[in-house]
């Protein structure tokens, strides 16, 4: 086992018996009549063969067969006890709790979950509501999303995303976008990255399954506004990696290639945790563009990996790279490569990089340069 293994305790474990101790402990504080013991016990009994996921509806589960209070009365002890929680990802819980033993009370449990997503989040939870009773869930989630608070804006797009991870599919929403698209109007130049990153989803969520459509209501909107922008670029990830050239084109990369990429190489095909891979590509320059402002021709890759991308990039040709001093801070998407070199300004040269991969990932590039409207790949080798 590696050293990184050894020091990454799994997801699942957020849920062990020092979290159900410090749940009892707080709980006591809020409501002295709660068994502490006996939840204890219920609780870590068979947790270990349980995912994340699980052990969250086993907590919920437990608190209520010990709590021996009805519905109104429960929630009423875990509104107190949300924010004595010392974990947002914990404390949601509480929203699945409403989720397994609120349905008989619509009205109560939306309330509810608008209150405890502001600790945690309630997309999971909401879900089943939106699955149960549909029309009158999604027309609160609209309100919702002209929300002073954030947390419950975000709740309305991520809630209401087709395709969330970790949850089942919406699939009305799948069939048909427009049942949310009020809610993404609402959203589209929203002051919290928090609530643009779920809007971004939710749109890149439908890309999947129907790409028109995003690119009809992108192409709909005004990009000046930089978080619309932000939105736009990041809904579009997807399509972006397939080449769609309407998406290109929204990003302002849809004009003729004026680079192209031979020869490129990727090793290894696979990685694991901590490894580096090594890129090796010819460039061949049909024009000569303009120089980036601070100095050469500034060259930025996209990776397609789900982790963070180590730093250091170095390019080798015929000619000396000149430095890039403005294009070196880390990238907040997904993936981050931190560039000090600037390609050459020739029209062909051989470059090599490295980059330390922070999870295990086949290996999708996408290349992309703001001096040319786009890049192509004439060949690509690597991948899982």
């Amino acid at each position: 086992m590696s050293s990184t293994e050894q020091s990454s305790p799994a997801l699942k474990e957020i849920f062990n018996a020092e979290r159900f101790a410090h749940i009892a402990s707080e709980l006591r504080a809020v409501y002295p009549a709660f068994d502490h013991q006996a939840f204890l016990a219920m609780a870590c009994d068979g947790l270990e063969p349980l995912s994340v996921m699980q052990r969250m509806a086993h907590t919920a589960e437990c608190l209520h067969a010990v709590l021996g209070l009805d519905y109104e009365q429960s929630l009423e002890v875990l509104r107190q006890l949300a924010p004595r929680l010392n974990s947002g990802f914990v404390s949601m819980f509480l929203a699945h709790y409403v989720a397994r033993y609120g349905s008989h009370a619509f009205e109560l449990s939306m309330d509810a979950l608008q209150h405890f997503t502001r600790f945690g989040s309630s997309e999971f939870a909401v879900r089943h509501f939106l699955q149960s009773d549909f029309e009158r869930t999604l027309a609160l989630m609209h309100d919702w999303s002209l929300d002073p608070n954030e947390h419950v804006r975000r709740l309305a797009s991520e809630g209401s995303r087709p395709r969330l991870p970790w949850s089942f599919r919406l699939e009305q929403v799948q069939a048909d976008p427009r049942l949310a698209a009020k809610i993404i109007d609402n959203l589209k130049a929203d002051s919290s990255l928090y609530v643009r990153k779920s809007v971004a989803n939710h749109l890149n969520d439908i890309t999947k399954d129907h790409p028109d459509w995003v690119l009809d209501t992108l192409e709909g909107w005004s990009l000046e506004d930089p978080r619309t922008a932000w939105i736009a670029r990041h809904a579009l990830r997807s399509l972006i990696k397939q080449g769609n050239q309407r998406a290109l084109t929204l990003i302002g990369a849809g004009g003729k290639p004026e680079v192209e990429i031979h020869q490129l190489t990727v090793e290894p095909a696979v990685i694991a945790l901590g490894q580096r891979i090594s890129l090796s590509f010819e460039t061949a320059v049909h024009r000569r563009c303009r120089a980036a402002p601070g100095g050469g021709l500034r060259h930025r890759i996209r990776q397609g990996l789900g982790g963070d991308v180590g730093q250091g990039v170095q390019t080798q040709g015929p000619h000396p790279a000149r430095p890039e001093p403005t294009d070196t801070q880390p990238r907040p998407a997904r993936a981050r490569h931190d560039h000090p070199q600037a390609l050459p300004r020739h029209p062909r040269g051989t470059h090599h990089g490295q980059w330390r991969a922070t999870g295990e990932h086949g290996l999708r590039n996408h290349f992309l340069n703001p001096c040319f409207p786009s890049v192509r790949i004439s060949e690509k080798t690597g991948g899982r």
